[in-house]
């Protein structure tokens, strides 16, 4: 099965587990800078981005082959400077 996703938006994935679990997991493809969102999405002019919550609460934010685990505060802390870096630019 293979499904086109629109680009530069997360989607959230969830998958339950035989015990009731419910784990989820966003996952979204951006376009890198420069390239028109209408274009064929390849290796070469996108990168995918996966985010998830680890059991232990610990976000894992997963860009191509790169891992970056950040604790909740951590996290919120990289959310608010890139909210804040995203102002001054737009």
């Amino acid at each position: 099965m293979s499904t086109k996703l629109p680009p530069n938006r997360f989607f959230t994935f969830k998958d339950g587990s035989p015990e009731g679990d419910l784990d989820e997991i966003r996952l979204a493809v951006f376009t890198r800078p420069g390239i028109a969102e209408g274009e064929v999405i390849d290796d070469d002019n996108s990168y995918a981005v996966l985010l998830d919550t680890e059991s232990n609460g610990v976000i894992s934010v997963k860009i191509d082959e790169s891992r970056f685990r950040f604790t909740p505060q951590q996290a919120a802390a990289l959310a608010s400077a890139l909210t804040d870096l995203s102002r001054n630019e737009g």
